[in-house]
């Protein structure tokens, strides 16, 4: 049976783990482990068992960009042909 200590003290230290990664950056390929706090792998265990909506922001800006680029390149050609 689970003492009352015990479940504060879970509560409160998951709630600080939450906190751990809320302005963390990691490098590419890596995301942060919101239990530790650490940047770990994508392709690793850890990394598979987090949420793939952290990664929905990065994938909007990708996508953005490409539009953007697909866009201007697009209206550049009609405002401004290259003659060959």
């Amino acid at each position: 049976m689970v003492k009352k200590s015990e479940k504060v003290t879970r509560e409160s230290s998951s709630s600080k783990n939450q906190d751990k990664c809320k302005d963390k950056k990691c490098p590419d390929g890596k995301i942060c482990n919101p239990d530790t706090g650490r940047c770990v792998s994508i392709k690793g265990i850890t990394g598979k068992k987090i949420p793939d909506r952290k990664l929905y922001p990065v994938a909007a800006l990708v996508i953005f960009i490409f539009v953007f680029l697909g866009v201007t390149a697009f209206y550049l050609d009609i405002t401004q042909p290259i003659k060959l």
